[in-house]
């Protein structure tokens, strides 16, 4: 114990991982987890022929895909 924030040091013999960059990685994915999807219309203005789609902590955090 005591490598909880990922610097441990692997040997390349051994099965595992879980690097400094793998948690920060992670992180990241676990905070898209906490999003809802986006409402119908919540991004406006787009020229035609174009939607958007995406995912929204309102108020917090949004991520849009056009």
């Amino acid at each position: 114990m005591g490598f909880e924030d990922g610097t441990y040091d692997y040997q390349e013999t051994q099965p595992g991982g879980g690097s400094a960059a793998l948690r920060r990685q992670l992180r990241i994915l676990r905070e898209f987890v906490l999003m809802a999807p986006l409402a119908p219309g919540r991004v406006g203005g787009l020229p035609p022929g174009l939607a958007a789609y995406g995912l929204e902590e309102p108020g917090h955090q949004y991520a849009v895909y056009v």
